[in-house]
Order: structure tokens, then C-alpha cells, then sequence
């Protein structure tokens, strides 16, 4: 006779989401989110099937990404940059 527990399925990981819904890509997206998202300076990312847009303050913040992607790739993706400046809350206009 089995038990209980036995019938019961045991996981050995946690689960990331349901198959065939896009979730490799959606955990991808995620992970670069999470690395560009920590360099100082670096305010928006936009992530492409073929390649990584960057939205950063300044030049000097290409140095800091190239410490954590050499070639400026990652993932085989091809990093880009775009200079938007210091970007500031601003008031509303009536």
C-alpha cells in the first residue's frame, strides 16, 4: 500500500509560471531590468528581441555599463544607449 505523501507530487524547485505563456522571456527581461536598473544613472531600459536600449544620464555612464558587459552585449543582445540628460520632476501646466 502507499501512503499519502507518496501520491503527493513534491516540487524541487519553485515554480516560475505556466508553459507556453512567454515566461523565458518574461524572466529574461526581468534579470536585465535588474542588472542595468542598479548602475547610477541609468533611467529606463527597453529590451528588444534583438537588442537592449539603455536610457542613461550621460556619457560617463557607458564606462559603468561596459564593467558589467564588456562588449556592450548581453545576453547576445546588442546594448545601445540613448543620452536623455538629468531627467527632473517638473510642475504641471494649467
Amino acid at each position: 500500500m502507499s501512503s499519502d505523501k507518496s501520491k503527493k507530487r513534491q516540487r524541487t524547485s519553485r515554480p516560475i509560471g505556466l508553459d507556453g505563456c512567454g515566461t523565458p522571456e518574461l524572466v529574461l527581461k526581468a534579470e536585465i531590468v535588474r542588472r542595468f536598473t542598479r548602475i547610477d544613472g541609468v533611467f529606463g531600459t527597453e529590451v528588444k528581441p534583438d537588442r537592449i536600449i539603455l536610457r542613461i544620464r550621460d556619457e560617463k555612464v557607458i564606462d559603468e555599463i561596459k564593467k558589467v558587459a564588456p562588449n556592450m552585449t548581453y545576453m547576445n543582445r546588442q546594448i545601445e544607449t540613448v543620452v536623455t540628460g538629468v531627467i527632473k520632476k517638473r510642475k504641471a501646466q494649467s
